[in-house]
């Protein structure tokens, strides 16, 4: 018994085909190696993924860009509403101080309003804010507006003679144009 048992083991060992170890060669006509495979599939979805990740971490840059952008427009806006209102109010100083009688110049309470005018003025500066005085400039229909002709021996045609409400700018943008004539 012991004879049939040997032989059935080398019959059963002829019949189990050895795996291939690494570093061994595999001979023509075999299939590559399931490894081979998975590992040309694990760096494709790496690749995918690395791609993917970079899209995305581009994406967030250009939103955070975006976002800081319309924080700053939103901003200036809002700070230019704030000025046009102020503006006004700067407008309504000096229309009285032009028509305000000679006998009350003096007056302390007239002193104090004006006073706070130059205060506002300040403000508005802190804020960017600055004035148009376009008197003896070459009119430009961006910072100025007309609104008539007079004859100027003072002025060359074409250029400001009087300014009849004053302009500002705030940065680089004309908020308000100034009212202006223009010579002839």
């Amino acid at each position: 018994m012991a004879k049939e048992e040997i032989e059935e083991k080398s019959e059963d060992a002829a019949e189990a085909q050895p795996e291939p170890v690494m570093g061994e060669v595999v001979e023509e006509g075999e299939a590559p190696t399931s490894l081979e495979s998975q590992l040309a599939q694990a760096e494709a979805k790496a690749a995918e993924y690395l791609e993917g990740w970079q899209r995305a971490q581009a994406e967030v840059a250009n939103i955070k860009k975006r976002a800081l952008r319309d924080r700053e427009q939103a901003e200036y806006e809002i700070r230019e509403k704030l000025v046009r209102g102020l503006l006004n109010i700067l407008d309504d100083f000096d229309l009285a101080q032009q028509n305000l009688p000679d006998e009350i110049k003096d007056v302390d309470w007239v002193s104090g309003m004006f006073a706070i005018r130059r205060k506002l003025l300040k403000e508005l500066e802190d804020l960017g804010v600055e004035e148009i005085d376009p008197t003896g400039e070459e009119f430009d229909p961006v910072r100025h507006e007309a609104i008539g002709h007079v004859e100027s021996a003072d002025h060359e045609s074409g250029a400001v003679a009087n300014v009849l409400r004053k302009g500002y700018v705030l940065g680089d943008k004309v908020i308000r144009a100034a009212l202006v004539q223009v010579a002839s």
